[in-house]
């Protein structure tokens, strides 16, 4: 298990994608537990969500940081209709996806960095964007949260779905002095300390190393904020008997009428 401090965005973003690359085959098969874990809590969101912009016309879903897809799967077993656009920066997720997809509906993947500014045909078409479970893979938040803002219709919803990174850090450490010691680092470095962790499947390691960066939900709040977004709803789902306990942040945010 790595734990260190991000000085270079850069090159943790590249250490990133090329981790993604390596192990796209793996994520396809959507094996992880988190999905399992938060599936019914987003699903009722979801179904909120689409009822709370059912003013601003035809419900439109952006989905940045797709995936592997597992969100557009959720809202077709739902029955949660609305069109859909997925972004990831993984050629292969796209790819897949794209290859999946045999037209009829409103459905499409783009290839996107959500740290670069969003294609224009994007810019202020979406009722809802979603973000779950990526954020907090990016070392620059407010370039994601201004590329959300851009994203939304004036009055749409922002999801965002996140752990708690005191939960990360009790899962990187192994003893009580390590959690201690990443304590204090934290608290010296906040939203600077990255770790690589296995890839939770369930009751057992999966051998697969995912990268991710400490965020607070605290910290996202402050940069939606200065992006113009507001927050208006935040839950947490606690999952306590797994074989790595877990607490699921959901953030709810809206872009006001302009």
């Amino acid at each position: 298990m790595a734990i260190y401090t991000v000085s270079d965005g850069d090159e943790f973003k590249a250490a990133n994608l090329q981790n993604w690359k390596g192990n796209s085959e793996f994520w396809l098969q959507g094996q992880m537990r988190h999905l399992r874990d938060i599936w019914q809590p987003i699903a009722i969101c979801m179904r909120r969500l689409l009822h709370e912009v059912d003013a601003l016309g035809s419900p439109t879903i952006l989905d940045t940081g797709c995936g592997e897809g597992w969100l557009l799967r959720l809202l077709d077993s739902e029955c949660l209709n609305a069109e859909y656009t997925g972004l990831d920066f993984n050629p292969r997720f796209i790819e897949a996806l794209t290859s999946r997809e045999h037209g009829g509906r409103r459905v499409r993947f783009v290839l996107h960095d959500l740290e670069v500014d969003l294609p224009e045909d994007l810019v202020s078409r979406a009722s809802i964007v979603v973000n779950i479970f990526n954020l907090f893979e990016l070392p620059n938040v407010e370039a994601a949260m201004c590329n959300f803002w851009r994203a939304l219709r004036p009055g749409g919803r922002l999801l965002l779905v996140s752990i708690d990174p005191v939960m990360q850090m009790l899962a990187v450490t192994s003893t009580r002095d390590e959690f201690i010691d990443l304590l204090r680092r934290y608290e010296e470095n906040q939203m600077h300390i990255g770790y690589d962790k296995d890839i939770d499947i369930g009751d057992c390691r999966s051998g697969r190393i995912y990268k991710s960066i400490l965020y607070s939900a605290a910290y996202y709040v402050k940069v939606a904020k200065r992006s113009g977004l507001k927050l208006y709803d935040f839950q947490e789902v606690v999952k306590t008997a797994n074989f790595v306990p877990q607490i699921y942040q959901m953030l709810l945010f809206r872009k006001d009428e302009e």
